[in-house]
């Protein structure tokens, strides 16, 4: 973890008080905004009805991964941008 992170015993307040939550999985981290992030005005529907389905759970669309990855512009984000599929072309 980095020295901005930490752990927290996730009881009700910290939830309510969280507007990002990194969580710690079998599989690496996962990060819990209820935001979206890079784009305050934007609804977190739009991004939860646009979702794609895999093994039961829903994740963003490439579309929205890649307008917030974009949208961080940190350089991890964007050599995740670089090597994430390109969107398919509509015609």
């Amino acid at each position: 973890m980095s020295k901005d992170e930490g752990s927290n015993t996730v009881i009700e307040a910290f939830v309510r008080a969280s507007r990002l939550m990194m969580l710690c999985t079998s599989v690496g981290f996962l990060d819990l905004f209820d935001y979206v992030p890079g784009f305050p005005h934007e609804s977190a529907r739009n991004v939860w009805e646009s979702a794609m389905e895999i093994d039961g759970l829903r994740i963003a669309s490439l579309e929205w991964l890649r307008k917030m990855k974009q949208a961080a512009g940190r350089p991890k984000d964007l050599l995740d941008l670089a090597n994430l599929p390109e969107p398919p072309r509509s015609e």
